[in-house]
């Protein structure tokens, strides 16, 4: 269908494209059969994404576990304002104009990035040479980064961490910690407050959502000794090992699926 479609601002195909399709019709009780050893293997893996997305809230049940709630902090940690205890950095966009700035490998996060806890790599590169012609500044990885400009504030507050050192553009903020603070504990820390952040988001005069220095202010960072940090750190490393494998293991099960598809559909299933 693809080879079919034509197009320049969409891709379509017509009624003539759609009537030349060939559809293998096998007997119903082999079509029976087939869907069973398919839906089996979906089965699979959909239990295996089920698993997957229940640890993606473990560690945050760990971190309440531990430490509970930052706002209420019932179990009387230290405890301080975002900005007191780090430097919150805005990033930039190197200029369109200049092509070389955007001819190289360095990821440059965007908002768009921030769809996982941790991030390896962007959808944007840019040069190395943009860190030595521009304010932009490498972040080290282990750091942790949030959204403070874009739509997606009215419904969410992504929070991450850089796995890698990286740069960011404006409508993100990376934080640069003045007081000793895990990283892994920190970007639960700030999770953790997602419906009181989303609740000082304010609405910019051309209607973006945004995070003045105002609610900034607001998120609270408990300061629990380093070392109960780094226990958490730890047992945050164990889940995320546990999430590798069933990635892998989800990754496997997918080409199965695709594999056990294509020889349906050739009539080679046995």
């Amino acid at each position: 269908m693809l080879s079919k479609a034509r197009g320049a601002t969409f891709l379509q195909v017509n009624r003539t494209d759609i009537a030349e399709l060939v559809i293998a019709l096998p007997e119903l009780d082999e079509q029976r059969r087939i869907a069973s050893i398919l839906d089996k293997a979906d089965t699979l893996r959909a239990k295996r994404r089920e698993a997957l997305a229940r640890l993606d809230t473990l560690s945050q049940s760990i971190f309440h576990e531990m430490f509970g709630d930052p706002l209420a902090n019932a179990r009387g940690w230290e405890i301080a304002s975002l900005p007191d205890v780090a430097k919150l950095y805005s990033g930039g966009t190197p200029s369109k104009d200049v092509k070389e700035y955007w001819n190289g490998s360095l990821p440059w996060f965007s908002p768009k990035d921030l769809k996982a806890d941790h991030l390896t790599d962007s959808i944007d590169h840019i040069s190395n040479e943009v860190l030595s012609q521009t304010s932009l500044r490498l972040l080290p990885e282990g750091t942790v980064v949030f959204v403070v400009r874009g739509m997606i504030l009215a419904h969410s507050f992504p929070v991450s961490l850089l796995q890698v050192p990286a740069t960011i553009n404006q409508d993100l903020k990376a934080v640069l910690p003045k007081v000793e603070l895990d990283p892994y504990f920190l970007l639960a820390n700030l999770k953790s407050q997602k419906s009181s952040v989303l609740a000082h988001v304010a609405t910019a005069a051309h209607g973006t959502k945004r995070l003045d220095a105002e609610a900034l202010a607001m998120i609270r960072v408990l300061l629990p000794p380093v070392e109960l940090q780094q226990q958490f750190a730890g047992r945050v490393a164990a889940v995320e090992r546990l999430k590798g494998k069933h990635r892998a293991q989800l990754a496997d099960l997918d080409m199965l699926f695709a594999a056990l598809q294509d020889k349906a559909f050739k009539g080679e299933l046995s």
